[in-house]
């Protein structure tokens, strides 16, 4: 079965990333937040880059390619 796109049906960053962390850390992670849109093709990183980012995908598709 594929997974729902259905926004409703999928939790939300609030209910798994944030969970375990006290208001005012989770105030701190949401105001770092950025809003990003990438074109059909863009890249969010390459492999080998350093971890500096966390990405939460609202609406479309990924694709993941090792190369």
């Amino acid at each position: 079965m594929f997974p729902t796109t259905d926004p409703s049906q999928t939790p939300s960053i609030e209910s798994s990333l944030l969970a375990g962390l006290t208001d005012a850390e989770a105030a701190r992670v949401r105001s770092a937040a950025r809003s990003v849109h990438k074109q059909s093709g863009g890249v969010f990183f390459m492999q080998g880059d350093s971890a500096e980012a966390v990405y939460q995908i609202e609406n479309g598709r990924v694709r993941l390619s090792q190369v």
